[in-house]
């Protein structure tokens, strides 16, 4: 997906994503990589929370993601919140963070 320019990468996840919605179980690292590059163009174009809300929509509490994989997510969408100064948001999800922790 390197060879696309983000207008054409955000249309292309947005449409995959509406076809895998409903099936995301058989294809969840499709999902998984799909909204981080989707993530990436969302925080080019400095909309932190679209950014957020589209790694926030990953299913994290897959059994083949290890609690440091899912921390390490928990806590960037924290941060994406911060940089919109969502400080409710970010607290959610940097408690979700402290309980794969723990």
């Amino acid at each position: 997906m390197e060879s696309f320019d983000n207008v054409m990468l955000k249309e292309l996840a947005l449409h995959t994503l509406n076809k895998l919605r409903g099936r995301v179980g058989s294809y969840e690292d499709e999902d998984y990589k799909i909204r981080e590059s989707l993530c990436e163009v969302y925080v080019a174009e400095r909309k932190w929370t679209e950014a957020a809300k589209t790694l926030s929509a990953m299913n994290l509490e897959s059994r083949s993601r290890t609690p440091e994989q899912k921390a390490e997510k928990y806590v960037k969408i924290a941060e994406l919140y911060l940089e919109d100064d969502d400080a409710v948001s970010a607290d959610t999800f940097c408690s979700r963070a402290a309980m794969v922790i723990h």
